[in-house]
């Protein structure tokens, strides 16, 4: 069995309302996160700036995200954290 990672009650709170937010457990959620990293060093990524218009209750809202695309694996990473509704439309642009 592998050790276990200590974390503060702060941070477990954390994960544990972004994996509820995403319908997971505490363990998927930390799961799907170490699957979708990338791994590769900084210096493979280049740094983009992404202006989306999210509509609200008729009003649109914009939103800057910054985020890096990997060229060694071709996928982007959002650094900036976001609502699952904005990281969904997000996905769907880039894919």
């Amino acid at each position: 069995m592998a050790e276990q990672i200590r974390v503060g009650e702060k941070l477990h709170k954390k994960v544990e309302k972004i994996a509820k937010a995403n319908f997971r457990g505490i363990k998927d959620q930390i799961e799907y996160w170490a699957a979708n990293d990338c791994p590769h060093p900084i210096e493979m990524r280049e740094e983009k700036n992404v202006q989306i218009t999210v509509f609200q209750d008729g009003d649109s809202v914009d939103q800057s995200l910054r985020i890096f695309y990997c060229k060694q694996c071709r996928h982007h990473v959002v650094i900036d954290s976001m609502p699952t509704e904005l990281s969904k439309k997000l996905d769907e642009i880039v894919s």
